[in-house]
């Protein structure tokens, strides 16, 4: 159970930060009046209300990031 938490944890924070990188840099980039940025190199454009699904996102993975690192916690002082 404890190797099945470590791997979740870890899982969970390898997740939480590639999202909260993405979220970042979205947030970062400068939105026409029309809510729009176009990646010229790419031909891509983003809609800064991707920003909000990108911040739950990685707010919800905070979230249980926390949980399982807490479980973890209460669990290693646990005999076994």
């Amino acid at each position: 159970m404890k190797k099945k938490l470590i791997v979740l944890t870890t899982l969970l924070a390898a997740l939480t930060i590639f999202f909260g990188l993405t979220y970042l840099s979205r947030l970062k980039m400068e939105y026409t009046t029309e809510g729009n940025y176009f990646y010229e190199r790419e031909g891509v454009v983003y809609h800064q209300q991707g920003v909000l699904i990108w911040g739950t996102i990685t707010f919800m993975l905070f979230l249980f990031t926390i949980l399982a690192a807490y479980r973890l916690k209460k669990n290693s002082f646990k005999a076994e």
